[in-house]
């Protein structure tokens, strides 16, 4: 099998369907964690011709006009008119939104593992997901590139926020001290580099023990 592979990347325009679809959703997202840091927000929203559908499974104690927020973010992004073929002013707006379900609502208050053993079990859990996701280079570039293009201020806040949903879904799933969460990353970030490195393909002693 050859080892040869293209890498590429995609860039679209904020006026873009579907990046305009995603800043829907997370104009919902912030304005909900905006007033309930502790809301449970899933959702997806479709645009087509005339028609913007939000749906999914939001728990919050907190109340968003989300028609109001998705025709602010759309003329946000530019289409305040007809003539563009999309108003924000003018198009309809579905939203079908049901509460988290009690099964997916356990997986997030509390991990298996923690349910079940300890916070090293949740935190070994999280770290065996990982090093299978990590199998998939493409996932681990992407990862290393939006490192790499944190001079960008769009792509360093993006950066920043997802890092920080990571580190607060592992105290919470673990329910571990802060230091034990550092150790964690911080052998997370070394799993980065060894893969990307390929260091499991080299048989010596240093490369065993970045690997292992």
């Amino acid at each position: 099998m050859s080892r040869r592979w293209t890498f590429t990347s995609e860039s679209v325009t904020e006026g873009h369907p579907d990046k305009m679809a995603d800043q829907v959703s997370d104009s919902i997202l912030d304005a909900i964690l905006a007033e309930d840091p502790k809301g449970r927000v899933a959702c997806e929203t479709l645009c087509t011709t005339g028609l913007v559908v939000v749906a999914g499974e939001i728990s919050t104690t907190a109340y968003v006009e989300i028609p109001k927020i998705a025709r602010e973010t759309i003329k946000s992004v530019g289409y305040d008119r007809e003539s563009y073929g999309f108003d924000g002013n003018t198009c309809g707006v579905m939203v079908s939104i049901d509460e988290q379900s009690p099964n997916i609502a356990q997986g997030v208050n509390s991990a298996l593992e923690r349910r079940s053993g300890s916070g090293e079990d949740a935190l070994d859990a999280m770290a065996n997901a990982y090093h299978q996701l990590l199998e998939d280079r493409t996932l681990l570039l992407l990862q290393l590139q939006a490192y790499a293009a944190c001079d960008d201020p769009e792509i360093r806040d993006a950066t920043r926020t997802g890092f920080k949903e990571l580190w607060a879904l592992a105290e919470r799933l673990s329910g571990l001290p802060y230091e034990r969460i550092v150790t964690f990353f911080a052998m997370g970030m070394l799993m980065n580099v060894a893969a990307a490195m390929d260091l499991p393909a080299v048989d010596e002693r240093w490369t065993r023990w970045c690997s292992q």
